[in-house]
């Protein structure tokens, strides 16, 4: 079974030959896809853009790492690369070169929706056999960030067509849902948006990026709790991730103003950079919070980064749309509990396990609220703590990719 990853997310060149560029967490995620793919006697096959310069956020991870595809046991099929209209007209006809050149001798061929200006599932459906596409929705919901793209747009002319592309992939979305061999969702939002069209072919998965050795054992668990019970520290909150508006650090900040007023001592550290960094920086001095904020920009992937997460208290995410951040499941594998925006696609799992204190999306005064709560009742801390592992464990990246390897290797021998 050849398997055909083709995907937004891109490499970069590197200055040795037959090596590239990667998001660390990008490069986990296809190293837990191959391990389950090569278990259902199948090969891994991907097929991104390839950029001559690969900058860290637009690698889906916090850093980058230089690798050898088939050493990391995958076949790696690169793309033109393209950022605008302009471009990928400039692209087009070397694009649809590699997406038949890619395609070609695939078993099975998984498209999904990221990808600008348009979708690169979108322009690479036309090129597979429907039967043989598995289509993914992965963490977010895409149409809540159109639309929250379209209004921040003040180009009349470019709002229009930005809604007219929004239509358009809406229905394409629901002419190709129920033509795939499969569609696996890692959000619920977008279950719920199709729901109509929503069929047997159709299975909804967690979103995780916990690989199996990132859980903590009983000893170590035990002292996670013991520091996260101790009264006598601040209260210390992190937010992590690339610094844009939807991701309202800045509500954070509000509410981290609040309960100081209100007597609790809280502390914030601020990992990622973005290009509404600076504004989230003017915005913690006009709270006055110089002294009570890290702004320490990004950290790379893995032992420094999570480091960083042992010494807080609680990760704070406050996604303004659906998208369901990476940090959840990882802030549960390392017993960091989650003050969290309510989110369609993570709060029947969060409910389910009493794993985080959810609030109201856009709430700051219920956000400050709950800083203020968990400070003052740290018991509350080592329960989300003790949950968000349980909830972890039963989560993974390993087991999510073993069970979408297993109904992918269904289809292969149905089609054959």
């Amino acid at each position: 079974m050849k398997y055909l990853v083709i995907e937004h997310v891109p490499l970069g060149y590197s200055h040795t030959t037959g090596h590239y560029q990667i998001g660390a967490m990008w490069l986990e995620d296809l190293r837990a896809m191959s391990k389950a793919i090569q278990q259902q006697g199948g090969e891994l096959h991907v097929a991104t853009p390839l950029l001559h310069n690969l900058d860290v956020l637009e690698s889906g991870s916090f850093d980058l790492i230089t690798i050898k595809p088939e050493e990391e046991g995958f076949t790696y099929h690169p793309l033109p690369e393209f950022r605008s209209f302009k471009q990928l007209f400039s692209a087009w006809n070397r694009l649809q070169q590699g997406f038949n050149a890619a395609i070609k001798n695939m078993d099975i061929v998984q498209l999904s929706y990221g990808g600008h200006p348009l979708p690169l599932g979108q322009l690479a459906w036309k090129h597979c056999d429907p039967d043989k596409v598995i289509w993914i929705f992965d963490g977010a919901d895409p149409f809540p960030r159109y639309q929250e793209i379209i209004r921040l747009e003040p180009n009349p002319v470019k709002k229009l067509i930005r809604q007219f592309l929004m239509w358009d992939f809406k229905r394409f979305c629901q002419r190709i849902i129920p033509k795939a061999g499969l569609v696996f969702s890692h959000n619920d939002s977008a279950v719920q948006r199709f729901k109509k069209i929503w069929g047997d072919n159709c299975h909804l998965f967690p979103r995780t990026f916990v690989r199996d050795t990132m859980l903590l054992d009983a000893a170590q668990l035990e002292k996670r709790c013991e520091f996260l019970a101790d009264t006598s520290r601040p209260l210390c909150l992190i937010v992590a991730g690339r610094q844009i508006l939807i991701k309202a650090t800045d509500h954070v900040l509000k509410a981290m103003k609040k309960a100081q007023k209100a007597g609790i001592k809280v502390e914030l550290i601020v990992l990622g950079e973005g290009e509404d960094l600076d504004y989230f920086k003017q915005t913690a001095t006009k709270l006055g919070l110089d002294d009570s904020v890290d702004f320490r920009g990004q950290v790379p992937y893995g032992k420094p980064l999570f480091d960083i997460w042992a010494s807080c208290d609680a990760m704070v995410i406050t996604n303004l749309t659906s998208e369901i951040s990476r940090n959840t499941m990882l802030s549960m594998a390392h017993a960091l509990p989650l003050i969290i925006y309510r989110n369609e696609g993570t709060d029947p799992m969060i409910e389910a396990y009493d794993a985080g204190y959810l609030i109201p999306r856009g709430d700051i005064d219920a956000l400050s609220d709950a800083f203020i709560n968990v400070a003052q009742q740290r018991e509350k801390l080592v329960t989300y703590c003790k949950n968000g592992q349980h909830a972890a464990s039963e989560h993974t990246l390993d087991k999510c990719h073993d069970s979408r390897a297993v109904l992918a290797r269904q289809l292969f021998e149905q089609l054959n």
